[in-house]
């Protein structure tokens, strides 16, 4: 009998060893299949900062991102001291963007920061476009934002109120504003899922009043408080000392990366980092890995995570935030715009979002109740963009191809003049 207890004992710590092992391999597969991408990415964007420093900061402004305000003490004071909540990047500047493969990207900002021609606002508003980096055009030429495309392809005038790391909150504050003071025919709110984002307990835009928040706008530009702001803010935006350090030839300098986007294309081909068991064995001498192996770390973390699904991150981390700006959306467009919703899906590859689905669902879901899902009109561009091809995102970011803004631009511009 005891052969038996022995043998039972024997293989049952065997199994668990081996799930053990199979979990902790694809949990260190998983992050492995991340390194290449993000060395590259980060090299890209350590020589953009060094390109910036040394060739451009001289003339141009560093981007000013209005959630700075949101996650940072020092702005949200100046703010306060300023009585003044930013909507757009700094006003009436050569703006510095940002660079993805494509060349570094600037533009001179209109009356208010946003990247748009400022003759556009002396004109009657057709389409408002609201967003965060996609909608700003991140990081292609002028040709291929949206509010660019939909007025050249429609001969409409299509202006941009949209800043790279605005989250729901912005979209809010943004309808609250600019389309009582536009009055668009049209309205355009881009979503994107890492708009399923919480949003910090202290953040001023949620508290806004839509009467304040107007104070520092009106059809000329931005209040005095606010032009206070900005001048206080622009040497906040000087570029860092480390950005020096890598020295780069502003004559010569290839900012197209060819030799790095030929790894990330290799690195994508391989499925990641073409990591390998064999390379997992080759790692096991990282100190506590095998100790780990052998009290089944793995194993009782990921029982733990299935004990307590609150210690993962929720599927919708802040709805209520998205659900204010569709409301606004919807709210403030009655008997005035036409509200449009154009749903961008987020490559697999850059920023895999296992929540993203859920996220469109619930939106959908949201817009339903609002209008019936007669009032809204939606572009779904999870139809047009393929989160599987590199192709429809930049050579080096998160952000679409030129190719990609272009699909959708022209879908959008087909919804746009679609009359129901």
């Amino acid at each position: 009998m005891a052969p038996v207890v022995l043998f039972n004992a024997a293989f049952a710590a065997a199994v668990l060893f081996a799930a053990n092992l199979y979990l902790d391999h694809s949990n260190w597969l998983a992050v492995s299949s991340r390194a290449e991408r993000v060395r590259i990415e980060n090299s890209a964007r350590a020589t953009d900062a060094a390109y910036f420093a040394q060739c451009l900061a001289q003339d141009h402004v560093q981007m000013f991102y209005p959630d700075l305000v949101t996650h940072n003490a020092t702005f949200r004071d100046l703010a306060q001291s300023t009585n003044f909540l930013p909507l757009g990047p700094v006003p009436n500047a050569q703006t510095a963007y940002c660079n993805e493969g494509y060349g570094f990207v600037t533009y001179d900002s209109d009356r208010y920061g946003f990247r748009n021609e400022d003759t556009r606002w002396n004109r009657p508003v057709d389409v408002l476009v609201v967003g965060d980096s996609f909608a700003q055009g991140a990081c292609v030429a002028d040709q291929y934002t949206f509010s660019s495309q939909l007025s050249a392809d429609l001969g409409v005038n299509a202006v941009n109120v949209a800043t790279g790391s605005n989250g729901p909150n912005h979209y809010k504050a943004l309808i609250d504003v600019f389309v009582p003071m536009a009055r668009p025919q049209k309205v355009v709110l881009v979503l994107f899922p890492n708009d399923n984002v919480s949003i910090p307990e202290e953040d001023p835009y949620s508290r806004a009043m839509p009467a304040e928040l107007a104070k520092g706008y009106d059809p000329a530009g931005v209040s005095a408080q606010g032009t206070e702001f900005y001048e206080q803010v622009r040497p906040l935006l000087e570029p860092s000392a480390s950005a020096l350090e890598e020295q780069v030839d502003c004559q010569t300098t290839d900012l197209t990366y060819p030799e790095k986007t030929a790894r990330i294309v290799r690195d994508r081909a391989a499925g990641g980092s073409g990591s390998s068991f064999q390379d997992y064995r080759a790692e096991l001498s990282e100190p506590g890995r095998l100790r780990g192996l052998f009290t089944l770390r793995a194993l009782r973390q990921t029982a733990k995570n299935l004990m307590n699904p609150a210690d993962s991150p929720p599927v919708l981390a802040s709805p209520d935030a998205t659900y204010a700006a569709l409301d606004a959306l919807v709210t403030t467009c009655k008997d005035m715009c036409e509200p449009i919703v154009l749903l961008l899906p987020t490559s697999s590859y850059w920023r895999p979002d296992s929540r993203a689905d859920t996220y469109f669902a619930a939106v959908l879901s949201h817009l339903e109740k609002l209008g019936g899902g007669t009032d809204v009109k939606i572009l779904d561009g999870r139809s047009i963009v393929d989160i599987e091809k590199l192709t429809d995102y930049a050579p080096l970011g998160v952000h679409l191809s030129t190719e990609a803004y272009r699909r959708v631009g022209r879908a959008l511009g087909d919804l746009v003049s679609r009359q129901d």
